[in-house]
């Protein structure tokens, strides 16, 4: 009776070590596994890559089908090269803390409920007119509406003045946080619903709301680089 268990227990572990994959001879590779090919990703907008020319040029990739207005372009591609084009009230460091752009300074007022926003001196848009806190609020009431791609986090905003050389920006409520969210684009007054609007970026388009050459101004748009 035990000489037929111990055969039984062999005859087990023989046929459970049938069940494992043989191992790979030395030098041999093994066969590669086909992977799942990945469904699209909604919401995602596609676009056709054209071939950048080897013309010793450096050349960034534009998608014509789209805009390079900040407020509505819908591709990555452009809104890419939305901030050659466009400076912003204020930016982001990469430690996460607020730092100036187009303004040089932001205080908090009321516990972080309002705002007060100090415009550069001598900063002009592409065209060469001056950037005015006009043009400032114009682009952040601009960035607030619905159909911009920074309304969700302007949502809390209750009012935007112009006091005196700057902003005054008013919240439904505190958040002493909020200026890290003023990065938004500076456009020129009542353009902003245009293809390209006028930038207060270093770089502006050429060649009207078809592909455009960029040409290089300088710091602030105003001065044109050596």
């Amino acid at each position: 009776m035990k000489r037929l268990l111990a055969l039984f227990c062999v005859l087990l572990l023989l046929g459970g070590c049938s069940l494992l994959p043989p191992l790979p001879t030395p030098g041999s590779s093994p066969e590669p596994s086909e992977e799942p090919e990945l469904p699209p990703q909604p919401g995602l907008r596609s676009v056709e890559v054209v071939p950048i020319p080897d013309d010793g040029k450096f050349t960034l990739r534009y998608s014509p089908e789209d805009s390079l207005n900040p407020f509505s372009c819908l591709t990555e591609t452009n809104r890419i090269l939305c901030p050659l084009l466009y400076e912003t009230l204020l930016g982001v460091s990469p430690e996460f803390q607020p730092e100036s752009g187009l303004c040089t300074s932001c205080v908090s007022e009321d516990g972080g409920q309002s705002f007060r926003l100090t415009l550069r001196e001598g900063a002009c848009f592409s065209d060469g007119s001056p950037i005015s806190a006009w043009d400032a609020a114009y682009s952040l009431n601009r960035a607030r509406e619905d159909t911009s791609f920074y309304a969700g986090r302007l949502g809390s905003i209750r009012e935007v003045s112009v006091s005196g050389e700057g902003l005054l920006v008013t919240l439904s409520s505190p958040n002493p946080s909020f200026p890290l969210r003023l990065d938004i684009p500076v456009v020129r007054e009542g353009t902003a619903y245009r293809n390209i609007p006028t930038g207060s970026g270093p770089y502006r388009g050429r060649g009207g709301d078809g592909l455009p050459p960029a040409q290089r101004l300088g710091p602030h748009g105003c001065l044109p680089a050596l």
